[in-house]
């Protein structure tokens, strides 16, 4: 099994992602985000109850890409996005 994204929306300065974990043992997903910049503002909301169980976090942010990560496994493993991260560079009329 692994883990997917499926993007919400790609902007210049937004980046909205849905993750799914298809099994308990699936852990990290590099995603790529293509903002070209380090996101300042990360946000993970939780879309099924039984994803708080899996204590997610992003980690390694970079320019381009970040790691999202689910420190638990138990009960984790659902069919459907289970979380939606949101990266968003600082607001500036120039960029």
């Amino acid at each position: 099994m692994a883990m997917s994204v499926k993007i919400i929306l790609a902007g210049a300065n937004t980046f909205i992602a849905d993750i799914t974990a298809t099994a308990d043992s699936d852990r990290v997903l590099v995603v790529r985000h293509g903002l070209g910049s380090v996101p300042l503002d990360v946000v993970i909301t939780h879309l099924q109850p039984e994803a708080q169980l899996g204590r997610w976090h992003v980690k390694a942010i970079g320019p381009e890409t970040c790691a999202v990560t689910k420190v638990r496994g138990g009960r984790t493993g659902m069919v459907g996005p289970q979380v939606r991260v949101k990266l968003a560079l600082p607001h500036s009329i120039v960029r």
